[in-house]
């Protein structure tokens, strides 16, 4: 028999076992105690149930938002990609027919975010059927399906509603397709201002009106007389090229009196692989010209190089086909 002096003392070392194991279970990294009741937050966040979420922090909701000429709110709408969808899977994923209709959430989701957003936009109209759960970023070309961030009640009504963003929305999605255009060049234009590069593509509002009647040669912006065109073209000194050769691009501007001197011109140059870019800004001559020459790198991806030229607030596009050397 076990004497009860020896077996107090064994009782009293397992009894002090125990707790420290309790005390430790309650402990979380760096021995902070934690708790089983999360205290609430006043922020609105919504839990994407599918796994395409970009991230698993929740988005902090605006207590209003407010949208102008048919776009979103950036801060309440900034727009989200799904990360299944990159330049290299997009054959196999938003090229593939019926893949979109295989990751779009279901209304029992979008229809309680419609309402809050239709509360949350102050829209007058407040019948949800005058409305559609828009996905900024299209899930044609790589938008998250289920981020409340990229979710948003768009009018279906008026000059810039949903019914022309879907238009917009296939456009984009037969250039990335195709390989026209790269997949994060689609994704930049229908998030940022898609009714610009919508009107760019459709040819609408080319004209720059002003009531004054003067060409200013130092500044950016372009002042013609109410009426006057303005013409952009842009020129490509090799198409195809070789990777390591010296590329140019050439952008002329005029209006119907001639070449037009002092006109401010943005280059941006989106490589095949979808995450290299080039910036050039430049001015044009007395002959209505600008050029921007680089040299593309020996290793760059082979491939759709997109460019875009901006004068006076307006959208051109070109692209060119670089080769293996």
């Amino acid at each position: 028999m076990v004497s009860v002096k020896v077996l107090v003392p064994v009782l009293i070392v397992l009894a002090l076992f125990v707790a420290a194991g309790i005390y430790g279970s309650m402990l979380g990294p760096g021995g902070q105690q934690t708790s089983s009741t999360r205290s609430t937050t006043t922020s609105t966040s919504v839990s994407p149930s599918s796994s395409t979420s970009t991230s698993s922090a929740a988005f902090t909701m605006p207590s209003s938002c407010h949208s102008v000429n048919g776009l979103p709110d950036p801060a309440c709408t900034p727009g989200a990609t799904n990360p299944d969808v990159t330049q290299t899977t997009i054959q196999s994923t938003i090229c593939v027919s019926g893949y979109t209709a295989s990751i779009r959430p279901p209304t029992s989701y979008t229809n309680p975010l419609k309402l809050q957003s239709i509360q949350l936009y102050g829209y007058a109209d407040t019948n949800p059927a005058d409305y559609e759960e828009d996905h900024l970023i299209a899930l044609e070309v790589g938008g998250n399906p289920t981020a409340v961030q990229n979710l948003w009640a768009e009018p279906s009504n008026g000059t810039f509603g949903s019914t022309v963003k879907d238009t917009f929305e296939n456009y984009l999605h037969s250039q990335v397709c195709s390989g026209a255009m790269a997949l994060a060049e689609a994704q930049r234009e229908i998030s940022t201002n898609w009714v610009q590069y919508y009107s760019a593509w459709k040819g609408i509002s080319t004209t720059v009106t002003s009531s004054q009647s003067t060409t200013s040669s130092s500044s950016s912006s372009y002042t013609a007389t109410t009426g006057q065109s303005l013409n952009v073209t842009i020129g490509i000194a090799h198409d195809p090229i070789t990777r390591g050769s010296v590329q140019n691009i050439t952008v002329y501007v005029r209006d119907s009196t001639g070449p037009l001197q002092g006109i401010g011109v943005h280059i941006h140059v989106l490589y095949a692989s979808g995450s290299t870019t080039k910036d050039y800004d430049c001015t044009t001559s007395s002959a209505g010209s600008c050029s921007y020459p680089w040299t593309i790198g020996g290793t760059s991806n082979p491939g759709t190089f997109q460019v875009t030229v901006t004068v006076a607030g307006q959208h051109y596009y070109k692209t060119f086909q670089v080769l293996p050397a």
